[in-house]
């Protein structure tokens, strides 16, 4: 029964990126190939206020499901169309999607 919930789970999870995907990108990180085709939902203009009142302003959520990339490290790069982004923190991982706090590249 496991198996077949974990499954269900699964298409749920590849549906659900396919339509609250804001773009499709890129992401590549120091000596890797990047891994192309992610569907990213990029959330602009998120204020994150954290332990010890360290406060990010106007830092860019990018969020995408753990099943097509694992995890993100600090520096790592997501490319959108024009746009870059640089990795500063993943800030949260449900087992299903992780979100990662960004700065636009230059």
């Amino acid at each position: 029964m496991e198996a077949r919930f974990a499954r269900a789970q699964a298409r749920m999870n590849r549906v659900a990126a396919s339509r609250l995907a804001d773009a499709l990108g890129s992401y590549q990180q120091d000596g890797q190939p990047p891994i192309d085709g992610l569907a990213l939902q990029i959330d602009r203009g998120v204020d994150l206020t954290g332990a010890g009142d360290i406060f990010l302003g106007c830092t860019i959520a990018i969020t995408f499901s753990k099943a097509t990339l694992c995890s993100v490290v600090r520096g790592g790069i997501f490319t959108s169309g024009l746009e870059r982004f640089t990795v500063e923190k993943a800030i949260a991982d449900d087992g299903q999607w992780i979100t990662a706090a960004c700065m636009v590249m230059p």
